[in-house]
């Protein structure tokens, strides 16, 4: 699903990534560790095609990607949420991610999957963190990705809201088969639920000894 072949990349003469190789198979829930400034974001900038690796190579569904590429079989979820102070509707929100075959009425099945279709009609601005980031699931999802990127989603979310918020991912990755690559600092709670945990660190990227 996911290759990264000995990249190697840096916003300047110094590497923030040295030498990465990642494979990461269709189906698989894979999270990524480190500490605020490792690379982890810039990992998957490389993954989304929005950057190019200074040496490597990176391929998704076994295509090149090139930056600004668009890809409509990734779901992308950056730290925290939406921010606005715009009036926009929830349903307006999930609308963002509407592939060009989706039906208005996924708006509200992907809605109703995650629980909170009862959330529809309000406005985003309104909404607990925990069900702002259930909203950009739904906003993902509405678009039939096969593979879902998420940024530290669990950014701002309270104990509650996180393990509920990984229940959901765990459940879209075992029962719909969408594939997942979650960055995260913390690993006590991803290693509950991921099928592998790598851990970034001085710019290399290493399996975590318990996987």
């Amino acid at each position: 699903m996911v290759t990264l072949h000995a990249v190697t990349f840096g916003y300047t003469s110094r590497p923030i990534l040295k030498d990465i190789s990642l494979h990461v198979s269709e189906g698989q829930f894979v999270t990524i560790v480190g500490h605020n400034g490792s690379g982890k974001t810039t990992l998957l900038k490389l993954i989304l095609g929005l950057i190019k690796p200074n040496r490597g190579s990176v391929s998704v569904a076994q295509k090149s990607l090139s930056p600004g590429a668009k890809r409509a079989s990734i779901g992308y979820i950056n730290q925290g949420s939406i921010h606005t102070r715009l009036p926009i509707s929830v349903a307006e929100v999930v609308k963002i991610g509407l592939a060009a075959d989706s039906r208005e009425t996924d708006i509200t099945e992907s809605l109703a999957l995650l629980g909170i279709e009862d959330l529809e009609g309000m406005q985003y601005r309104h909404l607990s963190g925990g069900q702002k980031q259930k909203v950009n699931i739904a906003r993902c999802l509405v678009g039939r990705p096969k593979l879902l990127l998420l940024d530290e989603p669990d950014a701002f979310l309270d104990q509650k809201s996180e393990s509920e918020f990984m229940e959901i991912l765990k459940n879209l990755n075992t029962v719909r088969g969408i594939t997942i690559i979650m960055v995260s600092h913390n690993l006590a709670l991803v290693q509950r639920y991921a099928s592998r945990v790598c851990r970034l660190e001085n710019g290399s990227l290493q399996e975590h000894p318990q996987w």
